[in-house]
C-alpha cells in the first residue's frame, strides 16, 4: 500500500466527512466573501505559523534514521551511512520551492467558542457553513491540484505510517537488487517518502490545536509534481497555472493576486463559487459579541441583493441565519 493511501485510509476509517464545515471570519471578510462569491486561499508559508508545513520534519528524520540504522548493519563499513546523512537527504529533498501551498481553513464544529475567540474578531464576526460535497468534488477531479481533508493531530499515526512505508519500500527494492551497497537505492526511497509526506504535510498540525477539529481546502500549483531541480522550473510551472480555470466541480480559480502583509508581500488565489453559490453556503451564524441580529433589515437586504434566500430549515439553495448562543466575555 502506498503511503498516501495508508494516510488517507487511516484517516477515513477514523473520521466521517461532515456535511457542513464552518469558516469563522470577521465581518469584513464575511461581506467580501458574499459580495465576490469567492474564497481566498492564502499562501500558507506566509501564515501566522509558517512552521505548519515543516513540523513533520522532526518525525520524518527520527523515524527514518531509526529504520535505516537496522539496514545500515547489513552494509559493509565503507558504505554505511553517517549519522548526519539522513538529515542532509531530508533537507535536500524537502525543498523550499515545493512548499507553496494555498489554503483556507474550516472547522467541523458549529458555534465553537475557541474559534470565535481566535479567528472571528473576538466574537464579533460570523461563521459561514459550507456544504462539503462540493469540496469533495473539487478534490476528486482528474489530475486535481486540490486536497480537502481533516487535519491530523496524531503524530504517532504519522510515525507508524512512515515506518510502514520505509520497511516495505526498502525490503522490496533490496530483494530485487544484487548490490546491497547501492546508496542510490536508499536515496530513491527517501526521496519518494519525502515527496509523499510533503504533499500531505499541510494536513498535519500540533495536537495542542486538536479542539479546533480543523479541515482545510488546499490548492497546490505543482499538483502531483514534487521535486523541481531548479528555481526556473518552479516559476515556469507557476506561470502555466496563472490563468482563469473553470473546474469541473463548478469553482473558478482566478489568477494569482498579491497583498502587503506586514513588511512582506504575500500571494493568494481567489476561488470563485459563483456558479454553485446557492448550493455551497448553507448557514450563517452571527458571532456572540456582535451587535448584529438575524432580523437586521440591512443584513437581510444585503443577503437578498446578492441572491441569498433565507429559511428556517436546512433546504439546499436557502440559508439558515442565526445568532450564536455561546457565552462570551
Amino acid at each position: 500500500m502506498l503511503l498516501s493511501e495508508k494516510l488517507f485510509t487511516t484517516r477515513e476509517k477514523a473520521l466521517e466527512m461532515p456535511n457542513v464545515v464552518y469558516h469563522y471570519c470577521s465581518m469584513t471578510s464575511f461581506l467580501a466573501i458574499l459580495e465576490t462569491s469567492s474564497l481566498r486561499l492564502s499562501n500558507i508559508t506566509k501564515s501566522n505559523d509558517p512552521t505548519e508545513i515543516t513540523n513533520v520534519i522532526p518525525v520524518l528524520k527520527d523515524v527514518t534514521k531509526n529504520v535505516l540504522t537496522d539496514y545500515n548493519n547489513l552494509i559493509s563499513t565503507p558504505y554505511q551511512f553517517r549519522d548526519d546523512t539522513i538529515s542532509k537527504l531530508v533537507d535536500r529533498f524537502f525543498e523550499d520551492l515545493s512548499k507553496n501551498f494555498y489554503a483556507i481553513c474550516f472547522s467541523e464544529k458549529r458555534d465553537l467558542l475557541s474559534q470565535w475567540d481566535r479567528y472571528d474578531d473576538n466574537g464579533k464576526g460570523v461563521a459561514l457553513g459550507f456544504n462539503t460535497r462540493h469540496f469533495v468534488k473539487l478534490q476528486a477531479e482528474t489530475r486535481s491540484q486540490y486536497i480537502f481533508g481533516k487535519i491530523i493531530y496524531d503524530q504517532n499515526m504519522l510515525a507508524n505510517s512512515i515506518e510502514f512505508f520505509l520497511r516495505n519500500e526498502i525490503d522490496g527494492k533490496w530483494k530485487s537488487c544484487d548490490d546491497i551497497h547501492n546508496v542510490n537505492l536508499i536515496e530513491n526511497v527517501i526521496n519518494n517518502l519525502v515527496c509523499t509526506i510533503l504533499q500531505f504535510s499541510v494536513l498535519f498540525k500540533d495536537g495542542f490545536f486538536s479542539e479546533e477539529a480543523e479541515w482545510r481546502l488546499v490548492y497546490n500549483p505543482l499538483g502531483r509534481i514534487r521535486r523541481l531541480g531548479y528555481a526556473s522550473a518552479y516559476h515556469d510551472r507557476l506561470m502555466e497555472t496563472n490563468q482563469y480555470r473553470l473546474e469541473q466541480s463548478g469553482f473558478i480559480r482566478n489568477t494569482y493576486q498579491f497583498l502587503v502583509k506586514g513588511s512582506s508581500i504575500s500571494s493568494y488565489v481567489d476561488l470563485s463559487f459563483e456558479p454553485i453559490r446557492d448550493a455551497l453556503i448553507q448557514e450563517i451564524i452571527i458571532g456572540p459579541k456582535s451587535t448584529l441580529q438575524p432580523n437586521d433589515k440591512d443584513l437581510q437586504m444585503f443577503l437578498a441583493l446578492h441572491g441569498y434566500r433565507l429559511s428556517k430549515l436546512a433546504i439546499e439553495g436557502k440559508l439558515i441565519l442565526s445568532k450564536s448562543d455561546r457565552p462570551f466575555r
